[in-house]
């Protein structure tokens, strides 16, 4: 459902793409794990959608989502590289800085 909800949003205008990026945050105990899940395993294509969902559902109901959000911020040719960094930054320094510390220790 929800995936099938996503690839209508990536292959829909803008308008239409907005309004289903808000219907899935309405219900992000639904919908936030789904759209993680994504980031791992869809194709590529989903990823932009995916990570406006999770932008859309908002700190600190998508904090669950901050250790894959780092991992993407990684790729540098991630298709959603600038939608990630924009919803890290939205949520601040002082939710992201602890994520990034461990992600960097776990690198060792």
């Amino acid at each position: 459902m929800i995936e099938s909800q996503i690839d209508q949003a990536v292959s829909s205008e803008e308008t239409k793409r907005q309004r289903i990026i808000h219907n899935l945050a309405q219900s992000p105990n639904e919908t936030l794990e789904t759209v993680i899940d994504m980031l791992k395993t869809a194709p590529k294509s989903r990823w932009r959608v995916a990570v406006q969902v999770i932008r859309a559902i908002g700190y600190p109901r998508n904090n669950s989502a901050i250790p894959e959000l780092i991992t993407q911020i990684g790729d540098l040719n991630s298709p959603a590289w600038n939608e990630v960094a924009q919803t890290l930054m939205d949520m601040g320094s002082q939710v992201i800085v602890p994520y990034l510390i461990e992600a960097l220790l776990d690198k060792r």
